[in-house]
Protein backbone atom coordinates (compact mmCIF):
# COMPACT_ATOMS: atom_id res chain seq x y z
CA UNK A 1 0.00 0.00 0.00
CA UNK A 2 1.59 3.04 -1.05
CA UNK A 3 0.10 6.85 -0.75
CA UNK A 4 0.76 9.36 -3.87
CA UNK A 5 3.33 12.24 -2.67
CA UNK A 6 0.20 14.60 -2.84
CA UNK A 7 -1.73 12.46 -0.71
CA UNK A 8 1.10 12.37 1.65
CA UNK A 9 2.20 16.31 1.44
CA UNK A 10 -1.88 16.75 1.85
CA UNK A 11 -1.88 14.79 5.14
CA UNK A 12 1.69 15.76 6.71
CA UNK A 13 0.19 19.29 6.04
CA UNK A 14 -3.04 19.15 8.02
CA UNK A 15 -1.81 17.24 10.74
CA UNK A 16 1.06 19.89 10.97
CA UNK A 17 -1.48 22.86 10.71
CA UNK A 18 -3.66 20.93 13.65
CA UNK A 19 -0.23 20.55 15.89
CA UNK A 20 1.08 24.05 15.02
CA UNK A 21 -2.27 26.31 15.41
CA UNK A 22 -4.81 24.43 17.44
CA UNK A 23 -2.62 22.79 19.90
CA UNK A 24 -1.00 24.47 23.14
CA UNK A 25 1.22 21.57 24.60
CA UNK A 26 1.18 17.63 24.32
CA UNK A 27 1.47 15.09 26.60
CA UNK A 28 2.82 11.34 26.99
CA UNK A 29 1.00 9.06 29.45
CA UNK A 30 1.26 6.16 30.79
CA UNK A 31 -2.03 4.39 31.42
CA UNK A 32 -2.90 2.81 34.79
CA UNK A 33 -5.01 -0.59 35.54
CA UNK A 34 -8.20 -0.58 36.06
CA UNK A 35 -8.86 -2.78 39.43
CA UNK A 36 -11.74 -3.84 40.60
CA UNK A 37 -12.37 -6.31 43.82
CA UNK A 38 -13.49 -10.17 42.18
CA UNK A 39 -15.02 -12.36 44.74
CA UNK A 40 -15.28 -15.97 44.38
CA UNK A 41 -15.44 -19.01 46.98
CA UNK A 42 -11.91 -21.61 47.56
CA UNK A 43 -12.62 -25.42 47.63
CA UNK A 44 -13.78 -25.47 50.95
CA UNK A 45 -16.64 -23.10 50.62
CA UNK A 46 -14.70 -19.97 51.93
CA UNK A 47 -15.48 -16.77 50.28
CA UNK A 48 -12.20 -14.91 48.87
CA UNK A 49 -11.73 -11.31 47.89
CA UNK A 50 -9.11 -10.61 45.12
CA UNK A 51 -8.06 -7.69 43.54
CA UNK A 52 -8.43 -7.90 39.74
CA UNK A 53 -6.23 -5.41 37.36
CA UNK A 54 -6.65 -5.04 33.39
CA UNK A 55 -5.82 -2.65 31.09
CA UNK A 56 -8.77 -1.30 29.28
CA UNK A 57 -9.56 2.21 27.20
CA UNK A 58 -9.71 5.20 29.41
CA UNK A 59 -11.87 7.12 26.72
CA UNK A 60 -15.09 7.88 28.34
CA UNK A 61 -16.46 9.83 25.68
CA UNK A 62 -15.91 11.62 22.17
CA UNK A 63 -18.61 14.14 21.38
CA UNK A 64 -19.31 17.21 19.18
CA UNK A 65 -20.12 20.28 21.02
CA UNK A 66 -20.57 23.81 19.06
CA UNK A 67 -18.60 22.07 16.51
CA UNK A 68 -15.67 20.84 18.36
CA UNK A 69 -14.54 17.73 19.37
CA UNK A 70 -14.88 17.28 23.19
CA UNK A 71 -12.82 13.92 24.72
CA UNK A 72 -13.69 12.99 28.34
CA UNK A 73 -11.11 10.71 29.85
CA UNK A 74 -10.55 8.81 33.24
CA UNK A 75 -8.82 10.87 35.28
CA UNK A 76 -7.90 8.66 37.84
CA UNK A 77 -6.26 5.70 35.41
CA UNK A 78 -3.87 8.31 34.00
CA UNK A 79 -0.12 7.53 35.38
CA UNK A 80 2.91 9.40 34.50
CA UNK A 81 2.45 12.05 32.24
CA UNK A 82 5.49 14.01 30.62
CA UNK A 83 5.24 16.85 27.88
CA UNK A 84 6.98 16.58 25.03
CA UNK A 85 8.10 19.21 22.17
CA UNK A 86 6.01 19.85 19.78
CA UNK A 87 9.00 19.64 17.34
CA UNK A 88 9.34 16.17 18.35
CA UNK A 89 5.49 15.16 17.64
CA UNK A 90 6.30 16.93 14.33
CA UNK A 91 9.42 14.44 13.39
CA UNK A 92 7.96 11.52 14.20
CA UNK A 93 4.26 12.17 11.78
CA UNK A 94 6.75 13.25 9.42
CA UNK A 95 8.37 9.84 9.83
CA UNK A 96 5.15 7.86 9.26
CA UNK A 97 5.32 9.33 5.43
CA UNK A 98 8.94 9.27 4.32
CA UNK A 99 8.88 5.08 3.98
CA UNK A 100 7.30 2.93 1.96
CA UNK A 101 5.46 0.72 3.78
CA UNK A 102 3.89 -2.79 2.28
CA UNK A 103 0.65 -4.12 3.49
CA UNK A 104 2.25 -7.22 5.11
CA UNK A 105 4.17 -4.65 7.55
CA UNK A 106 0.36 -4.53 9.05
CA UNK A 107 -0.39 -6.92 12.13
CA UNK A 108 -2.42 -6.13 14.70
CA UNK A 109 -3.57 -8.85 17.46
CA UNK A 110 -6.14 -8.58 19.46
CA UNK A 111 -5.52 -8.18 23.12
CA UNK A 112 -5.91 -4.50 23.43
CA UNK A 113 -5.02 -3.51 26.72
CA UNK A 114 -3.51 -0.56 26.44
CA UNK A 115 -0.91 1.54 28.74
CA UNK A 116 0.18 4.71 27.12
CA UNK A 117 -1.27 7.60 25.49
CA UNK A 118 -0.96 11.08 23.62
CA UNK A 119 -2.98 13.79 24.88
CA UNK A 120 -3.17 16.91 23.20
CA UNK A 121 -4.40 20.16 24.48
CA UNK A 122 -5.88 23.40 23.11
CA UNK A 123 -4.86 26.66 23.97
CA UNK A 124 -7.81 26.63 26.65
CA UNK A 125 -6.26 23.49 28.22
CA UNK A 126 -8.93 21.70 26.85
CA UNK A 127 -8.29 17.88 25.20
CA UNK A 128 -8.45 18.43 21.82
CA UNK A 129 -7.63 14.47 20.78
CA UNK A 130 -6.21 11.52 22.46
CA UNK A 131 -4.38 8.86 20.56
CA UNK A 132 -4.18 5.72 23.07
CA UNK A 133 -1.86 3.10 22.65
CA UNK A 134 -1.44 -1.13 23.17
CA UNK A 135 2.45 -1.81 22.21
CA UNK A 136 1.79 -5.42 23.05
CA UNK A 137 -1.01 -5.93 20.03
CA UNK A 138 0.27 -2.57 17.93
CA UNK A 139 -3.37 -1.45 18.58
CA UNK A 140 -4.59 2.17 18.92
CA UNK A 141 -7.24 4.35 19.20
CA UNK A 142 -7.60 8.18 17.71
CA UNK A 143 -10.43 10.39 19.27
CA UNK A 144 -11.12 14.10 19.34
CA UNK A 145 -9.60 16.78 16.27
CA UNK A 146 -6.24 14.59 15.25
CA UNK A 147 -6.58 13.88 11.70
CA UNK A 148 -7.97 10.40 11.38
CA UNK A 149 -5.55 8.96 8.70
CA UNK A 150 -3.03 6.95 10.83
CA UNK A 151 -2.66 3.44 9.56
CA UNK A 152 0.70 2.33 11.25
CA UNK A 153 2.41 -0.32 10.58
CA UNK A 154 4.59 -2.17 12.18
CA UNK A 155 7.96 -0.17 11.72
CA UNK A 156 6.04 2.83 11.64
CA UNK A 157 4.69 1.53 15.02
CA UNK A 158 8.30 1.12 16.17
CA UNK A 159 9.01 5.08 15.52
CA UNK A 160 6.17 5.35 18.06
CA UNK A 161 8.18 3.39 20.51
CA UNK A 162 10.87 5.37 19.82
CA UNK A 163 9.53 8.25 21.09
CA UNK A 164 8.17 7.29 24.39
CA UNK A 165 11.71 5.71 24.72
CA UNK A 166 13.06 9.24 24.55
CA UNK A 167 11.03 10.03 27.32
CA UNK A 168 11.56 7.23 29.35
CA UNK A 169 7.84 6.81 29.30
CA UNK A 170 7.97 2.60 28.13
CA UNK A 171 7.71 0.11 30.95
Amino acid sequence: MELSTSDIDSIVSKTEKFINSEILRIELIKILPKCRKVKFFNDNGDKILEKECDNETIIKKEYIKNKNWKVELEEKLIGQKTEIKKSDFTIFLNSLFNQKTDIEDYTVDSCYAPRHGIIFYDSNENIDGFFEICFECSNYKIVGEIPRFILLSKSKFNKLSELFDKYDMKE
